[in-house]
């Protein structure tokens, strides 16, 4: 068993786990990811052909492989979520008083005051 796969197949041990909720498409790139994913944004349709125009001209390239001192495993585009978002995150944070995470107990809110826990994650004084 190569080192990668024994990393990715034992159970993630620092701690960043949420409950939150949330919406996932299904994993792989094509033209309906890219369709699922701007309606998901509601985007007008010049958005969703400036998107599927970029995916088309994505997929006519060449992946860069021959890299000066550098090796890296070939990307599986395919084994990969492109979009997970909270669900229901924009009516969920106007209700849930979010800016005021001190004196909320969502899940979301939670959540944000653990991230603060960790300081290089606290917002700093600028001189």
């Amino acid at each position: 068993m190569s080192t990668a796969e024994i990393l990715t197949n034992r159970e993630y041990k620092y701690g960043w786990v949420s409950d939150i909720e949330a919406d996932m498409i299904p994993r792989g790139l094509s033209e309906d990811t890219v369709r699922i994913i701007s309606a998901k944004k509601d985007e007008p349709e010049w958005m969703l052909e400036f998107r599927l125009k970029a995916y088309r001209n994505w997929l006519k390239m060449d992946e860069p492989r021959r890299w000066p001192n550098l090796t890296f495993p070939q990307i599986d585009y395919q084994d990969m979520v492109w979009m997970k978002s909270i669900r229901n995150c924009c009516a969920r944070l106007r209700s849930s008083g979010f800016l005021s995470l001190s004196r909320n107990n969502s899940p979301v809110s939670r959540w944000m005051r653990s991230l603060i826990q960790f300081p290089s994650l606290r917002p700093t004084k600028r001189s």
